[in-house]
This record gives C-alpha cells, structure tokens and sequence, in this order.
C-alpha cells in the first residue's frame, strides 16, 4: 500500500514539473518567433530603407530633358561690337533666350548720322568655328552728305539724306561661345532713302531759267553687298 501511495506521488510531482517546462518552453518558443518575427520585419524594413538609401546615392543623376525650346543654360547677355560696309560702325546689346538664337539691338553711325538697329543671329551649331545667318534692319536719321560732292543741285539732294537698310548675311564665328568671338559677316543689303528737295536741287543747276513747279521727293531702293567684322564679348 505504501509502494502504490509512494509511486502515484512520483508521477504527479513528475507530471507537474514537466507541465511548467512544457509551457516554458512553449512560451519561450512563442516569444521566440514573435521576436523573430519582428526582428525581421525591421531588418526588412531597415534594410529596404538602407538599400533605397544606397540606391538613391549611387545611382547617377538623369540629365535634365531638353527640347528645342528649353532655355539656353549658357550666358545669355552680351556686348558687341562691329563695323563694315554700308552699315558703319554699331554697338549692340545682344540676349541669347535659346541656344541656336541670339537678339541684338543698339546703335549705328554710318559716317554720315547716327541709328537705330536691331538684328537676329541664327546658330545651327557650335563648335569651334560657327556658322551663323544673320538678319538685320535699322534706320539712320536724315545726314548731311553734301561735302562729298561741288555740284550746286547734288549738293542740296544730298544736304539731307535719310535711311532705312536691311541686311541677310552668312557668317562665321571664332571663339568661345561662353566667352568672345571674333565673326565675319557677307552679305547683301537693301537701302531705301529719298531724294529730298528735288525742285530746289533743279533750280540750282538751271540758274536764271524757269524751274519746275512742283518737284516732290523721289524714293530710292538700291542693293548692295554687305561686309562686316566684329567682337562678341559674353558677359553673364
């Protein structure tokens, strides 16, 4: 009887002790997965996160996509100035809004009175010597061109002489483009003017004779070739 008392309590404090390891170990195990669980959540985040971070430092920068109207990323303002045949001697502002067009506008003296003048530069491409199309228009305010001639009547038909010109012209370009150039500049050029004063300039050569009535002014076209050189100087 006491063998079977002695054995009955055996198992029960051995069934006991192996309750509380079991859900020890069971919860043990649990937390165990949890923290697994977890852990590699936030080593995957973690190391999605690092990884972007990697990404987005060595990956290379993408170059900005530029179209034929993206503003040009060079200097944009400019002083130039130039001198050639009929045009005279110019000083310019010039702004560069794209890459293949330039604006100028400024002033002309063409040995006779000063001007007003304003042009367009096409620039197809650069390289280190640039083609250019050149385009330009001004007005010269009436002159006095009356000491290149002794005539009495041309005398007073050249006393006052206005002008108004257009130019086409291809050219070429030496230099920088962000800095100075040096061009050379051909082309044709079409000069509109009047001949002013035209009753008295045919009483001056008919002295004593009747002269004409009324005589009013007489407008001229002529073309010509156009010559010019001058210095761009890229400021900012």
């Amino acid at each position: 009887m006491l063998l079977v008392i002695a054995a009955l309590l055996a198992a029960t404090s051995t069934r006991g002790e192996e309750a509380p390891q079991a859900q020890v170990a069971s919860t043990r195990s649990l937390t165990a997965v949890r923290v697994v669980a977890v852990g590699a959540d936030d080593d995957q985040e973690g190391g999605s996160g690092a990884s972007l971070d990697r990404a987005s430092v060595l990956a290379p920068e993408q170059p900005a996509s530029s179209s034929w109207y993206s503003l040009y990323g060079g200097r944009h303002f400019g002083l130039l100035v130039d001198g050639g045949v009929p045009g005279g001697a110019g000083l310019a502002g010039m702004f560069r809004p794209w890459r293949f067009l330039r604006l100028e506008g400024g002033l002309n003296w063409n040995y006779l009175s000063f001007g007003l003048r304003g042009g367009v530069t096409v620039i197809p491409f650069e390289w280190g010597l640039t083609p250019t199309l050149h385009l330009e228009g001004g007005h010269f305010f009436p002159g006095d061109a009356s000491r290149f001639t002794d005539s009495a009547g041309p005398k007073i038909l050249l006393g006052h002489v206005p002008e108004d010109y257009l130019s086409a012209s291809l050219g070429l370009e030496f230099g920088s483009q962000q800095r100075f150039v040096f061009f050379l500049r051909m082309g044709l050029c079409w000069i509109r003017t009047e001949a002013q004063n035209l009753k008295e300039a045919i009483a001056a050569l008919n002295p004593g004779k009747p002269g004409a009535k009324s005589a009013g002014d007489v407008p001229l076209l002529l073309q010509v070739p156009t010559v010019s050189a001058g210095v761009l100087l890229f400021l900012f």
